[in-house]
């Protein structure tokens, strides 16, 4: 056999096994594709995932006669950052269709300064759902090893009183600041309340 005639053996050998290579690769990774089905399921679990974080979440929600109950309060954290006032921050959540989430903040925070004094913030939420999601508070606990003040990101409106006053000094309402509250990705059902 001619060294042409071995080349032109090794050369068509050569490209015998890369097509086979190919081939494999291609299968391999046809077989580990999802399929429609196994696709299908993948919605299907997730669907029944949240469907099932709305649930959980809704058997935590009460509605209120009142604009503000202490019942509502989930939360009570008192911290201090260096040389800053001491302050108390509240959470509460009330999930009566229709509530005035403004004026229950204003009321909670009242309902704190006047049990401590203390310089108050209160962070009303409409829903579970919304109370539950982006808590890192713990998180920021366990991490710092002291107290820290509430980080829980979807909360609808937030009343703060000064230590020196009576009536709240600072309000805010989310649906004024709809940016931050696209940014923070909380959905706008749990926005809730007044219109």
């Amino acid at each position: 056999m001619s060294n042409r005639t071995a080349s032109i053996v090794a050369l068509v050998l050569g490209l015998a096994v890369a097509a086979v290579l190919a081939a494999s690769v291609m299968i391999a990774m046809h077989t580990d594709a999802p399929t429609r089905a196994s696709r299908a399921a993948i919605h299907a679990a997730a669907a029944a995932r949240i469907d099932a974080r709305h649930t959980e979440a809704a058997a935590h929600d009460r509605a209120y006669d009142a604009a503000f109950d202490p019942a509502m309060v989930r939360d009570r954290v008192e911290w201090q950052w260096q040389g800053d006032a001491k302050t108390l921050d509240l959470t509460i959540v009330n999930a009566t269709d229709g509530a005035d989430l403004t004026r229950a903040a204003r009321d909670c925070a009242r309902w704190g300064h006047k049990q401590t004094g203390l310089r108050t913030q209160c962070y009303a939420f409409a829903s579970s759902e919304a109370y539950d999601y982006k808590n890192i508070t713990g998180d920021l606990d366990a991490a710092t090893r002291k107290t820290t003040a509430i980080v829980n990101l979807c909360w609808r409106a937030m009343a703060t009183i000064e230590a020196s006053e009576e009536t709240p000094s600072t309000m805010v309402d989310m649906r004024d600041a709809p940016q931050t509250w696209e940014a923070q990705q909380c959905p706008e059902s749990w926005t809730g309340g007044d219109a």
